[in-house]
């Protein structure tokens, strides 16, 4: 959990330890620059520059910010999920790109506080329909971060499992 009050930003995050015992980890980030960071009062030299862009665009995952009313604010490089480049991509609405049957659901998704996990139909610019699941979780006020994956090689498993196990139980 992440927010902001101020210049200050309070973040917590749960780790689970060898032993399998939890840790709850409580910080306060006064200062953040490219060359250190300061939580409550100690600092972390940051060892060389880390160019957060170029690790987005080596995902083979979908990182964008979605505003209030779900048009793409950034996205990491979209090519390779969905065959659109990122200058067409921009300012996009995410429910425009979603199959008809999945977009009251997608909408229902995207608005209810609680869901975080959900998959739909992505229309790539080959006019593919792709299977996708979303993580969502918010950013900033009225800003969410969401996490698109291709399903098609696991839904493909999934398939051949299926018929397999029917052919060795029929």
């Amino acid at each position: 959990m992440e927010f902001s009050s101020g210049n200050l930003k309070y973040s917590s995050q749960e780790y689970r330890l060898k032993n399998n015992n939890r840790v709850l980890v409580n910080v306060v980030l006064t200062e953040h620059t490219e060359e250190k960071m300061v939580f409550e009062g100690v600092t972390i030299n940051m060892p060389e520059k880390v160019n957060l862009d170029m690790i987005l665009d080596r995902s083979f995952d979908l990182i964008m910010i979605l505003d209030s009313d779900r048009v793409i604010q950034y996205n990491s490089d979209p090519e390779l999920l969905t065959g659109y480049n990122r200058s067409d991509f921009a300012k996009r609405s995410l429910i425009s790109m979603c199959h008809t049957e999945d977009q009251e659901y997608m909408q229902n998704m995207l608005d209810d506080p609680l869901a975080t996990l959900f998959e739909w139909r992505l229309m790539t610019a080959d006019n593919i329909w792709k299977p996708v699941e979303t993580s969502k979780t918010p950013f900033s006020n009225d800003k969410e971060l969401t996490i698109t994956r291709d399903l098609t090689d696991r839904k493909a498993l999934h398939k051949a499992e299926t018929d397999l196990a029917c052919l060795l139980y029929t």
